[in-house]
């Protein structure tokens, strides 16, 4: 991933960390993406091993059309089409968004048709980034 797209997938600014979490669920619905499931790191990591950290959270996210598409054609990659989000609290009680880029996630694929599902999603996921942004 070359730095300026890591740039667009990835937001650190002020603000508290449920309220942004929250916008964070509700820009990526809004992209047209599903949310598939929820880890709270900070409350596993507790129960677990005792961890202590501060609050971290990673939404997996799909959308649901391009998905479909893709396996019908190529059911071997269903996992690599669940899109992680995380949504952190950093030591300096920033709060910091990144999403995975799914070009990363899917550079070895050799079949063509998946780089323009890709390249939308990853569209759609730097278009959440900006909203967050402003």
């Amino acid at each position: 991933m070359n730095e300026a797209t890591s740039e667009r997938l990835h937001l650190r600014m002020q603000g508290a960390y449920e309220e942004t979490y929250k916008r964070a669920v509700i820009a990526l619905k809004a992209a047209g993406f599903d949310v598939i499931m929820e880890i709270d790191l900070q409350e596993t990591l507790a129960r677990k091993v005792d961890g202590r950290i501060k609050p971290h959270k990673v939404i997996f996210v799909c959308d649901p059309e391009q998905t479909h598409r893709a396996l019908t054609v190529a059911p071997q990659i269903g996992f690599r089409l669940l899109h992680p989000v995380a949504v952190s609290q950093t030591l300096d009680d920033e709060v910091e968004i990144s999403a995975a880029d799914p070009l990363e996630a899917l550079h070895d694929a050799p079949e063509a048709y998946l780089k323009p599902i890709v390249e939308d999603l990853r569209a759609r996921l730097e278009k959440v980034i900006q909203a967050l942004h402003n």
